[in-house]
């Protein structure tokens, strides 16, 4: 960080979890900076042999102002998400890009219809096991990919509830058996 003492807002990792709180922050920090212009415009086209010095020190500019704030960006984020994003080129149109399109403001409603779909899931008679299975793992792990983490046990239960009744035996069973083990 810099000498900057409003740099220590960024102390607080982003980790997935309250995004818009840490752009918010990200915002403070590069606003006394003068350097809020690198979230919300365009980037300046690179340089050619025709640009002209003023076009050419803009970019030059641009690209110096983006390495600050993608310096900041990785160095308040957790070590899981730094080794995610470490390797981005660029502040605003790598990893804030990205960072908006997963935890931005439709996580909420990513999240609801993830949810939603995972309880309504129901096997239908005949049809395969595994690829039930698989599509609710798949929706298992969209909640996992925007830090909503459920216990293994409640997995297990959900996927055995939209079983059909066809399975009802092997239900009873898996739970007789997983009653022997806790009890």
């Amino acid at each position: 960080m810099s000498n900057n003492r409003l740099a220590s807002i960024l102390d607080s990792k982003l980790n997935g979890n309250k995004y818009i709180d840490w752009l918010c922050n990200l915002r403070i920090v590069l606003t006394l900076e003068g350097r809020t212009y690198l979230l919300d415009d365009i980037p300046p086209n690179e340089r050619f042999d025709d640009s002209t010095e003023e076009e050419v020190a803009t970019y030059e500019k641009w690209k110096q102002d983006d390495l600050t704030a993608r310096c900041y960006m990785i160095a308040a984020m957790s070590p899981e998400l730094v080794r995610k994003y470490e390797t981005f080129a660029t502040g605003r149109g790598g990893i804030n890009v990205h960072l908006d399109t997963t935890y931005g403001k439709n996580v909420r409603e990513v999240r609801f219809l993830a949810t939603k779909e995972l309880m309504s899931l129901n096997m239908r008679e005949g049809t395969s096991v595994q690829e039930h299975a698989l599509k609710m793992i798949s929706l298992i792990e969209k909640l996992a990919n925007i830090d909503v983490v459920l216990p293994i046990e409640l997995t297990a239960e959900i996927l055995l509830l939209s079983l059909p009744s066809s399975y009802e035996s092997f239900i009873v069973n898996f739970n007789m058996n997983k009653l022997g083990r806790d009890g």
